[in-house]
């Protein structure tokens, strides 16, 4: 509500599917105000990035500021907010707190070093003018950067992307984003599954899951699914009596062959003697 009441209420509010951000308050807050909730897909931070990539970046400065026992956090966080809020962006080439209050903030180290303060026109009507003039010139070149800078990401994500080729009905696989923490994530399935899709809604696909032995719909980015064929299914493949029959044959050719073969030869290594 404080950023509400200082900025203004937003009209669409993206979030991950945590359950604070998706309380019965939140939702109600949202209703209240006529903002549009929207939920980003599991695992695909892409959909917030803007938010993702700030959070990465505010880890990063709280790191260097942060005691030993990390218990200061909280008080070390208006001074990285201020930090990142003064620094030039590079997607807009602005700095958030340029873009938001139309002129470039005055640091405490120019103080120190006597620059002299941004003076503005005391007349009011001229003083608006020039604000509104600023800030849309402002605008204007960071949307340009924003734009271009998209096309290039568009670019080259489309040139590895391609075309889902998933019908309902449909198995796939699932990858798998948790893994157990006392064992080696090297050595455990990348996948797991097979499940079914039972609503496809590009980029996004339901599947039908089980969890502790009930079914349970599941919505997941098709870039974590990859198409299963049916003879990996025990239930609809069987596998044929012949082909048990040759396995089990070359198994035991292959046993004969090796013990037909003479033992390998054994050497005994002695230590020479030292005079």
């Amino acid at each position: 509500m404080e950023s509400i009441c200082r900025l203004g209420p937003p009209s669409v509010l993206i979030s991950d599917r945590a359950r604070n951000l998706n309380s019965s308050i939140i939702n109600g807050m949202c209703q209240l105000i006529e903002c549009d909730k929207r939920k980003s897909t599991a695992y695909h931070p892409m959909t917030d990035g803007t938010s993702e990539r700030f959070i990465r970046t505010l880890n990063q400065m709280l790191g260097f500021l942060v005691s030993e026992q990390q218990t200061d956090w909280d008080r070390q966080l208006k001074y990285c907010a201020f930090a990142f809020r003064t620094a030039v962006c590079h997607a807009t080439g602005f700095s958030p707190y340029r873009l938001t209050y139309g002129r470039t903030a005055h640091l405490p180290i120019e103080n120190w070093l006597s620059v002299p303060h941004r003076q503005f026109k005391p007349d009011y009507p001229d003083f608006v003018t020039e604000l509104r003039y600023d800030l849309a010139r402002v605008f204007q070149q960071a949307t340009k950067r924003l734009n271009q800078d998209k096309e290039l990401q568009a670019t080259s994500y489309n040139r590895k992307a391609s075309e889902s080729q998933l019908k309902i009905s449909d198995y796939v696989y699932l990858e798998v984003k948790q893994f157990p923490s006392k064992l080696q994530k090297k050595w455990l399935p990348k996948y797991t599954g097979p499940f079914q899709c039972i609503e496809i809604n590009s980029p996004n696909v339901t599947i039908e899951t089980t969890e502790r032995g009930l079914p349970q719909r599941q919505i997941v980015h098709e870039s974590r699914l990859r198409k299963a064929t049916k003879a990996i299914f025990p239930t609809d493949y069987a596998m044929p009596t012949d082909t048990l029959e040759n396995e089990n044959n070359e198994i035991t050719a292959a046993k004969e062959d090796q013990s037909s073969h003479s033992p390998p030869r054994r050497y005994n290594l002695r230590k020479r003697k030292t005079t």
